[in-house]
């Protein structure tokens, strides 16, 4: 789980209502450091009491310290829930890993076996947003074989020392099109795309604006640590509109279009979606092209309740 770079979250009207001061104290604190020197570091930047720190973490930091705070709840340090005999070759990497750096949620793993079997060793090529480490990128190198295409891309340029460890890694951007065009492009096309990037609401869509389209049919599209979607830090909140959790319920009224008033709210994804699944914090999406649905019925029986009039779509099935 990454949360991305702190930069993209400090807008241009935060920064103008800080004092030049305050401002010194925040770009000093946004650099790589370990969880526990987050706040020491804050405090001793200038002797500040504990409750100012916090409030400036929570700025440096978005939804780290406030209500995301909750996750901490959810931290583990312990055996395998299971046998590994028992798991899928994804999640008995995970829990044998002793090498990089891997950071996920415990449900994610049997979902990434499940929707990823059918590309294993067909040479697949996927793009991660979000690079971090660089553990998941030597997970995915493991589990696709030599032969797959496997690129991350980050905004944070320490991680260029990646670059050609498991996969070509590139610095920019998620919410830049052009530099995900460049990158697609440099892939030769792209088969998988697994957003982990910044979670930033705005970002998620402009990420899925343009590399949607650019899936083959077949093709899958995950965004994940979608918790995200209920944080302000985030430009988050339960019901907010713009949220992901939002647009998938647009994009489930987008593909069932044929049965309602017509009406698009993302029309440039009009028949490109051929599922949906909501898992604990991810959303798949499958990339198809769908036909306009047809119905028939087949065999010499054919009485069967044929659905109320169309003019009364509300009318109860007998």
């Amino acid at each position: 789980m990454k949360t991305g770079c702190s930069r993209l979250l400090l807008g241009p009207k935060v920064l103008r209502t800080l004092n030049v001061e305050l401002r010194s104290i925040l770009f000093q604190a946004i650099r790589p450091m370990t969880h526990s020197d987050q706040i020491p570091a804050l405090r001793s930047a200038r002797r500040l009491p504990r409750s100012i720190a916090r409030s400036l973490a929570s700025i440096v930091w978005p939804g780290r310290y406030g209500m995301r705070t909750k996750s901490r709840d959810f931290l583990y340090d312990g055996p395998p829930p299971r046998p590994l005999e028992e798991m899928g070759p994804i999640e008995r990497y995970f829990w044998s890993n002793n090498g990089t750096a891997i950071d996920k949620w415990h449900s994610y793993l049997p979902v990434y076996d499940r929707y990823f079997a059918p590309f294993k060793d067909k040479a697949p090529r996927m793009l991660e947003i979000g690079v971090q480490n660089g553990g998941s990128l030597e997970m995915w190198r493991d589990y696709f074989g030599p032969d797959a295409t496997i690129f991350g891309i980050d905004i944070e340029p320490a991680c260029a020392k990646l670059n050609g460890v498991a996969g070509q890694v590139r610095i920019g951007s998620q919410a830049d099109p052009t530099f995900l065009k460049s990158v697609i492009d440099e892939m030769g096309g792209v088969d998988i795309v697994l957003d982990d990037g910044s979670h930033v609401m705005p970002h998620i869509r402009t990420s899925l604006q343009t590399l949607f389209p650019r899936l083959p049919k077949g093709g899958l599209y995950f965004i994940e640590d979608l918790a995200c979607c209920y944080w302000g830090g985030f430009q988050g909140g339960r019901g907010r509109p713009g949220t992901t959790f939002e647009m998938a319920k647009a994009l489930m009224d987008d593909m069932h279009h044929w049965y309602h008033d017509g009406h698009l709210q993302w029309p440039e994804f009009k028949g490109m979606i051929g599922g949906m699944h909501i898992h604990d914090q991810i959303l798949v999406l499958d990339r198809s092209d769908l036909p306009e649905p047809r119905r028939t019925m087949r065999g010499a029986d054919r009485t069967v309740w044929v659905g109320p009039p169309m003019d009364t779509p509300d009318s109860p099935a007998p």
